[in-house]
């Protein structure tokens, strides 16, 4: 069972380096992904509705490499880890579509 979580505009939904236990799906909304650098935040990206968030750190078990801030109010629909890794494992349009997101990142970076 999944759970709804409102936010607010500037609210934190993780910070960087917390433990990635969770994945998010805005429902409603904008998400900003910011890098903590020293005391700067770079801005990365957005993630707008229909878009997972934190979906990295759950794939590769590590801590969260970014911080994710509200940039507008939304919803977002939270999975745990296992729901999540269990959910793309039994669907294979999420799983290719997760794939392309994952490699337009990385053309991004290049």
């Amino acid at each position: 069972m999944t759970q709804q979580y409102e936010f607010r505009k500037g609210d934190v939904l993780f910070r960087q380096d917390d433990v990635s236990d969770r994945v998010f799906r805005v429902s409603r909304g904008e998400v900003e992904v910011l890098r903590e650098v020293g005391t700067a935040s770079v801005l990365l990206g957005h993630v707008r509705e229909g878009e997972w968030l934190g979906e990295m750190g759950v794939i590769e078990n590590r801590n969260r490499s970014a911080t994710a801030r509200a940039a507008t109010d939304g919803v977002v629909e939270v999975i745990t880890a296992r729901q999540f890794l269990d959910r793309v494992s039994g669907d294979p349009t999420l799983a290719r579509a997760l794939m392309l997101r994952l490699s337009v990142r990385l053309k991004r970076i290049e």
